[in-house]
């Protein structure tokens, strides 16, 4: 059995032997072969349009665009409006196939909403963004560790709660008090003490399922702690050695490459003390043992993020790198983002809808904008039978790579043999001589 899965976008996590297709690959029978094939469109043709950032600085709103899909010498229309029906018009040239740009526009009220697209792209899944802005809301983390005085709780509250940003708030949670903490009012929960009970790894579980975030750390106990909590097994590097980060991705993630194109200084990050990881999470940086750094785990509509080492002197030299600040600060964005907590509210995948929109929830207007995965160029049901049956597609995996159109043609092909097998072996029933028919 095979089960045919067409994309118009494919991404190099789209091979089949990805970790990503195991889900896919639980929901159908084990024999199945999965065979992605994809319709290659031309990046020229198709711009991608997306509001990463939203700030209020004054009377300017001040917007980050992100443009993805090709170059123009000529400059870009850019046209939108603002919720009152004003028109928004501006022109930006595209230097190439990833434009970050920033758009000032000017505006007399507190709070409001907008909208931009890009008219001379026909795409429409992926060419127009919504905006909102007004004034912040507290965003809360707790910080959950076996001691408010400690060394790592300190550094853990000044990365959740930058004195720059005034509206992000922190509280201390002793492990024992978790049981009578209401979780759902934080927007975040950073976890790194050992494993008190099993009601507290569910009031967590329960928390990240609902579409919260978390941040793991390991046990400052170390190994005994950890037992049938979200890390096990504590290494320590070799005497006068320490682990180096061998690997990462610096395209996606919250250690991704910044907005300019500069890395993160993960080669400089040196472990003396890491623990693996419990769960089945997908690997986002890799120590040079080749045990995880930074794992990323699904869990109903949320994620867990589980770092392999602490940033304290005895575990690591995280905390002169920031790196644990950076990955904080970067998924509290996204908190705030998806929490309309923030300017803009980006639904995740798998919620996102159809048409992106504006809405209203209470006094604040909200931006709701189509997840990533979901901006690539509609396929109909008719153009995939039609690339289907014309052998337009071209197939994702790597092994026996034939056009959809061949299948049909082997089968045909097979039946015409086994027609004339069958009428070369099978004798006849009768045998008349010319003279018995010319007596018949």
């Amino acid at each position: 059995t095979e089960l045919w899965v067409v994309t118009s976008d494919l991404a190099e996590s789209w091979n089949p032997q990805n970790v990503e297709w195991s889900a896919l690959k639980t929901l159908v029978q084990q024999e199945a072969q999965i065979r992605p094939f994809v319709y290659k469109t031309k990046q020229e043709e198709d711009l991608s349009l997306t509001i990463t950032k939203t700030a209020q600085e004054g009377e300017q709103v001040m917007l980050e665009l992100q443009i993805l899909g090709g170059a123009s010498e000529q400059p870009v229309a850019i046209e939108g409006s603002w919720s009152d029906g004003t028109l928004i018009q501006e022109e930006i040239v595209i230097q190439d196939s990833q434009t970050r740009y920033e758009l000032s526009l000017l505006t007399e009220k507190k709070s409001g909403a907008g909208t931009l697209a890009l008219p001379a792209d026909q795409n429409i899944a992926n060419n127009e963004a919504y905006f909102s802005f007004g004034p912040l809301l507290d965003v809360q983390t707790a910080i959950i560790t076996d001691r408010q005085e400690s060394q790592l709780t300190g550094y853990l509250q000044r990365a959740a709660a930058l004195t720059s940003r005034p509206h992000q708030k922190t509280r201390w949670i002793s492990p024992q008090d978790v049981l009578l903490t209401d979780l759902s009012t934080f927007n975040l929960v950073i976890w790194a003490a050992g494993n008190e009970s099993a009601e507290a790894r569910a009031m967590l579980e329960d928390f990240v399922s609902a579409g919260g975030v978390a941040v793991v750390f390991p046990s400052p106990a170390g190994e005994a702690d950890n037992s049938d909590w979200f890390f096990k097994d504590v290494v320590e590097a070799p005497l006068e050695e320490f682990f180096s980060i061998a690997s990462w991705r610096e395209k996606s993630g919250p250690w991704k490459n910044a907005i300019s194109g500069e890395a993160l200084p993960l080669k400089s990050l040196q472990g003396l003390l890491i623990a693996s990881p419990a769960e089945e999470a997908t690997p986002l940086a890799t120590w040079s043992n080749g045990m995880p750094a930074l794992s990323q785990h699904f869990l109903g509509e949320g994620r867990v993020f589980l770092l392999s080492t602490l940033p304290i002197p005895t575990w690591s030299n995280m905390e002169n790198l920031a790196l644990h600040l950076i990955l904080i600060q970067r998924l509290l964005q996204e908190v705030e983002a998806q929490n309309g907590s923030g300017y803009q509210q980006v639904l995740s995948a798998g919620r996102a809808p159809y048409k992106a929109q504006l809405k209203s929830e209470g006094n604040r207007e909200v931006a709701i904008n189509r997840a990533p995965q979901s901006s690539s160029v509609r396929i109909s049901k008719a153009e995939i039978r039609e690339l289907l049956s014309a052998g337009n597609l071209e197939v994702a995996s790597a092994g026996r790579p034939m056009r959809p159109w061949l299948y049909p043609f082997l089968l045909v092909a097979l039946f015409f043999i086994i027609i004339e097998a069958a009428l070369q072996v099978w004798p006849p029933r009768f045998s008349f001589t010319k003279k018995e028919v010319r007596n018949v």
